[in-house]
This record gives structure tokens, C-alpha cells and sequence, in this order.
């Protein structure tokens, strides 16, 4: 996974690309509170930009869903696009599952849900077809991922038991 490009200042009014949002890509983001939303409207307004970059795969939304849609009802306020590669879309769920884990505004259960999801995305991730440059890597279907659960746990910090 690596950033591809950052574009330059742009506004929805004036040739901002038509994002895509893929409803399971979209599952991964924490919904705000009613709070928390009012608090991020107001400082994308009052500071007249978006201080974080959205953060694309192809042409769908990886990381900025809620200042997305501030932004679709404000077309005038600047924002900067950071474009990001990554081999398949497991793989942009796992980037996604990692970089909501590292927010402060996630719930216990939520994190639960990363967590979950993340070890499901490593999982399908590693799993390949036979011509595939990861099938030497590949998993039985009941066979036990343990680098991908310690690797989670040590990510997360969590103690991992066999």
C-alpha cells in the first residue's frame, strides 16, 4: 500500500471527481455522534478547508466519508485528494480497519468490529489462487491464521493466547 499522488486544492463546485462509496468500505468508519458531527461541520466551515486529505482507492472513498458529505453540502470549501494503491479491495479494508483502530473517538465495540474485519480482510488477503504470488502462503480452510492474529494482537496491543 503506498500513496500513489496528492492532488492539488480543489472544491466540489469546480471539477471535483464523483466519488464512489462502496456501502462495505463505509461499514468500516465509526459513525459520529450527533456532537461530533456538529463539531466537524463547524470547524470545516469556520476554517473554510478540510484539514485532513480524502483519501481515494480508484475513485472510491477510503478515508473521509463524513467530510465527504460535509463537503457535498458546502461545494465552495477547498479540499486535497490523497490517492493510495492497494492489490485488491481486502486490502484497502485492512488499511481501513487499521487506521480506524488508531482513532480516539472508537467504541469498545467498534473496535471489536475492526478487529474482526481486519483479521477477516488478512485472512482473505493471504488466501490465493494456486498461480498466485501469495499461494505459497495460503491457509487450509479451517487452518488457523496465527501470524495474522499475533501480528493483530501486537498491532493493537492485546495479548494473544494460543
Amino acid at each position: 500500500m503506498e500513496i500513489k499522488s496528492i492532488t492539488g486544492t480543489m472544491t466540489v463546485s469546480e471539477n471535483a471527481p464523483d466519488f464512489i462509496i462502496d456501502p462495505e468500505l463505509q461499514a468500516m468508519v465509526a459513525p459520529l455522534t450527533t456532537d461530533e458531527a456538529t463539531i466537524l461541520k463547524e470547524n470545516i466551515i469556520i476554517d473554510g478547508t478540510v484539514r485532513e486529505p480524502l483519501t481515494v482507492w480508484g475513485g472510491t472513498i477510503v478515508d473521509g466519508h463524513h467530510r465527504w458529505a460535509i463537503l457535498q453540502r458546502n461545494p465552495d470549501i477547498p479540499f486535497v485528494i490523497q490517492r493510495m494503491e492497494f492489490p485488491g479491495k481486502w486490502a484497502a479494508i485492512e488499511w481501513m480497519c487499521s487506521n480506524q483502530l488508531g482513532r480516539r473517538n472508537v467504541t469498545t465495540e467498534q473496535k471489536t468490529y475492526l478487529i474482526g474485519k481486519l483479521y477477516e480482510a488478512r485472512k482473505k488477503s493471504v488466501g490465493a489462487q494456486a498461480k498466485n504470488t501469495n499461494a505459497k502462503k495460503q491457509c487450509t480452510q479451517n487452518g488457523n491464521i496465527v501470524f495474522g492474529s499475533k501480528r493483530i494482537s501486537e498491532q493493537i496491543n492485546i495479548h494473544f493466547q494460543e
